[in-house]
């Protein structure tokens, strides 16, 4: 019987290892070169300017007006008292409308010699000048036409205001700054960039009011729409510049 050959195991030289001492060496360089890349990410953002816009718009709930009464007479005392009268006449009559006698002043009285206003002409002119804040805008232009046909000089261009202001500008503001971030949300987006920071923000705000009458015309047609929409509009324009990373 022949004998069974031996089984000769062959075994190859040894694997290296990786010493413990050098992982650590390589995930410190690995740290090191991740905490730069961070480090130059965070300290390079993208800067972006973005210009918002919020505007309210309410009915107002006051007009007020300006207008001059005048008056002409030889004498200096006579074109006083002649243009007091008027103005106390036109007093009581914005009293009898509703007006509040609180929101009805009148300035001192103005005298000139007759002939600065009109060539030619003789003795002097006095004027006052009155303004009327009057609740609501419904019947300011009806208003205009009787105190130009009450002897009224000048009628200015109603001004409205809301009672409310400051709370509308801080509503607009707040639509003025979504706007702005509405904006910077599809910039960031477009740009793959998902952390933002506002660095500043200037403001600046636009307050429109409804106007009527020109010249002596009380009842244009210009004039007519603008009052008696009574729309009073506040707008704020935001300038926001971000930081994108």
């Amino acid at each position: 019987m022949d004998p069974q050959p031996a089984f000769t195991a062959n075994y190859g030289p040894e694997e290296p290892k990786v010493s413990s001492g050098l992982k650590k060496k390589l995930l410190i360089v690995l740290g090191i070169v991740l905490l730069m890349v961070f480090w130059t990410y965070l300290s390079s953002p993208m800067l972006v300017s973005v210009t918002g816009t919020g505007n309210v718009s309410v009915t107002a709930s006051n007009a007020t007006i300006d207008f001059s009464v005048t008056s002409s007479d030889p004498a200096v005392q006579g074109a006083i008292s002649g243009v007091q009268a008027k103005a106390d006449a036109i007093k009581q009559l914005l009293i009898g409308r509703g007006i509040v006698a609180e929101n009805i002043s009148s300035s001192q009285v103005t005298v000139v010699p007759a002939n600065l206003i009109t060539t030619g002409a003789t003795g002097f002119q006095a004027s006052i000048t009155m303004e009327v804040k009057m609740p609501g805008v419904s019947g300011i232009n009806d208003l205009i036409s009787t105190l130009y046909s009450n002897g009224v000089y000048v009628v200015s261009q109603p001004v409205l205001s809301v009672d409310n202001q400051e709370t509308l500008e801080v509503q607009a503001m707040n639509l003025a700054i979504d706007d702005a971030n509405s904006q910077i949300s599809k910039i960031a987006l477009r740009n793959w960039k998902l952390i933002r920071k506002i660095v500043s923000v200037s403001e600046s705000s636009t307050t429109s009011s409804a106007t009527s009458t020109s010249g002596t015309s009380a009842t244009s047609a210009q004039a007519q729409g603008s009052t008696q929409s009574g729309v009073f509009n506040v707008t704020k324009v935001v300038t926001v510049i971000y930081k994108l990373w």
